[in-house]
């Protein structure tokens, strides 16, 4: 409604002569328009798809008549991220950042700062959206390279964002710099490494000099801890291909956030958006799942493995496993109410992957395979996991017991 009047206002305004228009009733409201336009974006639950469209279809009107390209590419963006709301939309997103490109290619200049900033600011929010439907990939990854796009919060969650240096380190540690992989030789990079390794661990922002020498050089003389320091990052910095990605100021060590894509970092926005499956009892929107399952496919191992015995991996190491099958569980109850059982039964074998000891999985799987009519499989989840908990020296609890016994009356084994 009140976009209605806001157009029915300037309709008035237009109708009149020439000399008779009302500057700031024409030139001022039209200008505000771009910023009625992202509300309307923001609240697409509000109206319906047409309604929207007529909207975007008169705001389109306007700006043509008047020539206005700047207002009128504002306002193409503005369809584009209104339309992603219906069912319809990812499909269109790649014409749109087409458009977008191909006007600035032509020299479309912005008669304002605070404009460009605007125009930037929304394309930037389409190339994340167009990522996170995986449209048009390589050239949507070409256009953030050539035209330097970055949203004002680094899409950490995006891997397929065309990251300068990536840094994998659930289930193997491996760097990928401009898109190839950067390969190890010789026992000179190792400590450097470890210093990588040490940050990540410790949160990649904001670490304290001194908290990276502990755990690195815990014997060495204070003397020479931070000589030791500086030439090892020299040396990293070196591998990793500049200054650039560690940002080191007055003791304090962080990770380039704009440049560098690490895992875990992309692993914990996933389980913030999917708090909505994890934390409450309605049912979760659409978003919170789809979180979740990037999340758990992200997860491919534990976090450096391979440093098994390091004790600064070990309290990021169980958080991370903690949550992952927190996210396998949720995700999981939310399946067996859906009644896709098959699915509900792969994620439950995926958590395994990660704890063969977590007898509620167990207690799942069993549910599952009875539901399914499969009460043999019951059976060999039973056996399973009466193993596993056995090299462990633990014997199964009375709820998996009971459980078990339950599918298989059921079963009239």
């Amino acid at each position: 409604m009140l976009l209605r009047q806001y157009f029915a206002l300037i309709d008035v305004a237009l109708e009149r002569p020439v000399e008779q228009q009302a500057e700031p009733i024409t030139d001022k409201a039209i200008a505000g328009l771009p910023e009625l336009l992202d509300w309307l974006a923001s609240c697409g639950h509000l109206g319906t798809a047409a309604e929207r469209r007529e909207m975007l279809d008169q705001a389109f009107l306007h700006f043509a008549s008047r020539c206005d390209e700047v207002r009128l590419l504002l306002t193409w963006i503005t369809a584009a991220e209104t339309y992603l709301h219906e069912d319809s939309g990812a499909a269109c997103i790649g014409q749109w950042i087409r458009r977008y490109d191909e006007h600035l290619s032509n020299g479309l200049s912005f008669a304002a700062p605070d404009m460009e900033c605007r125009i930037a600011a929304n394309m930037a929010r389409l190339c994340v959206m167009a990522l996170e439907h995986q449209v048009e990939i390589p050239y949507v990854q070409e256009l953030i390279r050539l035209r330097q796009i970055m949203p004002e919060t680094p899409p950490v969650d995006i891997e397929h964002w065309p990251w300068p240096l990536k840094i994998h380190t659930l289930g193997r540690f491996g760097l990928v710099r401009d898109g190839v992989s950067v390969r190890f030789s010789g026992k000179v990079q190792q400590k450097p490494l470890e210093l990588l390794k040490v940050l990540i661990a410790f949160g990649g922002r904001s670490v304290a000099e001194g908290k990276l020498c502990e755990e690195l050089w815990p014997n060495a003389p204070a003397d020479d801890v931070h000589k030791t320091f500086i030439v090892t990052l020299h040396r990293l910095r070196r591998l990793l291909g500049g200054d650039r990605f560690i940002l080191y100021s007055e003791g304090v060590v962080t990770l380039n956030p704009d440049l560098c894509w690490v895992d875990i970092w992309a692993f914990a926005r996933l389980v913030g958006q999917a708090k909505p499956l994890l934390h409450s009892e309605a049912a979760p929107p659409l978003p919170a799942i789809h979180a979740a399952e990037r999340a758990i496919a992200l997860y491919s191992g534990h976090f450096l493995a391979a440093n098994t015995v390091s004790p600064w991996a070990i309290s990021p190491r169980e958080s991370l496993r903690s949550r992952m099958l927190q996210l396998v569980s949720s995700l999981g109850r939310h399946k067996e109410e859906r009644g896709t059982w098959r699915k509900a039964v792969d994620l439950y074998l995926r958590g395994l992957e990660v704890d063969e000891l977590v007898e509620e999985l167990y207690q799942r799987l069993m549910v599952c395979h009875r539901n399914l009519g499969d009460h043999g499989t019951v059976h060999s989840v039973y056996h399973r996991c009466r193993l596993a908990l056995a090299r462990h020296g633990i014997k199964p609890s009375p709820t998996t017991r009971a459980v078990y016994e339950a599918s298989i009356e059921s079963g009239g084994l």
